[in-house]
C-alpha cells in the first residue's frame, strides 16, 4: 500500500511509512538523533555520578537511564520533522506476524555478526567477543536487569533512534544503500569499540533493511531483542555465574 496521508500506520495492514515524500525536516531528524542522544549520555554519567562507584548494577541503572532518556526525547521532538500527521514512528503494539519473524532475523542477524566479529579477530587480532557485548556480569543477582536493559530498553531506544529518525531521514533523501550504510556505521561507531566494528556494522545493516522491508519498526525492534538475549543467556551457559 502506498504513503497514506497520515503516518499512523493500521493494524493487520502493510502500510508504508514515510520513506517516501513529503519527506521529514532534515534538520529535525538531525536535531533529534544529537539530542537525544547527548541526553541520554549525560543522563547515564549524572546516574554514575551518584552512586560514585561503577559496578553492574549501576552500569545497567544508567543504560536504562539513557535508553529512557532517548525514548522520551524521541518522542517529545517529534514535531521537528515537520510531519503533515501525527508521527508515531511506527511504533505501535506487534503483531503475531513481526514477533515471529524479528525473532527468526534476530537469530539470522546474530549468526552473521559472529561470523563477521570472527573475520574481524583474524584481521585486526584481539579477542573481544561479540555476543558479549549485552552483558556487563553474569550474576545471579544482576540477571533480572541484565535481560531488563539488553532485553527490553536498549532494543527499544536504539531501534528508535537509528531506525526509526536516522534510517528513515536519511533513505528518504538517498539510496537504500548508503541510507543503510551510513546508519549502520553510525551505529557501530558510537559503540566505540574498533575490535567489534565489522559485526556491530553488520547488525545494524541488517535492522536497517529489516525495518525497510517490512515497514514495522517494531520487527526490529524484537530481532535486536532476540540477538541481545541469545548473547545473555549464551554467556551465562559458557560461563556460569560469578
Amino acid at each position: 500500500m502506498g504513503a497514506q496521508a497520515h503516518d499512523v500506520l493500521i493494524p493487520g495492514e502493510r502500510c508504508n511509512p514515510r520513506f517516501v515524500a513529503p519527506a521529514w525536516n532534515g534538520w529535525g531528524c538531525a536535531s533529534i538523533f544529537v539530542a537525544s542522544f547527548a541526553i541520554g549520555m549525560v543522563l547515564s554519567r549524572v546516574i554514575f555520578s551518584l552512586f560514585n562507584v561503577i559496578t553492574p548494577v549501576t552500569i545497567d541503572l544508567a543504560v536504562i537511564g539513557r535508553d529512557a532518556a532517548i525514548i522520551i526525547v524521541v518522542f517529545a521532538l517529534r514535531g521537528l520533522l515537520r510531519p503533515t500527521g501525527p508521527v508515531v514512528y511506527d511504533f505501535l503494539h506487534p503483531s503475531s506476524q513481526s514477533v515471529a519473524v524479528g525473532v527468526a532475523a534476530g537469530t539470522v542477524l546474530f549468526l552473521i555478526s559472529i561470523g563477521a566479529n570472527s573475520i574481524e579477530q583474524h584481521v585486526l587480532g584481539g579477542n573481544q567477543s561479540f555476543w558479549r557485548i549485552p552483558l556487563q556480569s553474569h550474576r545471579v543477582s544482576t540477571l533480572a536487569m541484565d535481560l531488563g536493559r539488553g532485553v527490553v530498553a536498549t532494543p527499544i531506544a536504539e531501534e528508535l533512534l537509528f531506525r526509526g529518525v536516522l534510517f528513515r531521514g536519511l533513505v528518504q533523501r538517498m539510496s537504500l544503500l548508503c541510507a543503510t550504510l551510513i546508519s549502520a556505521a553510525l551505529f557501530s561507531a558510537v559503540h566505540v569499540n574498533l575490535y567489534l566494528f565489522a559485526p556491530l556494522l553488520a547488525m545494524g545493516a541488517g535492522l536497517a533493511l529489516l525495518y525497510y522491508w517490512t515497514r514495522a519498526l517494531w520487527t526490529s525492534i524484537i530481532a535486536h531483542a532476540s540477538i541481545n538475549f541469545i548473547s545473555i543467556a549464551l554467556t551465562y551457559a559458557v560461563d556460569g555465574t560469578k
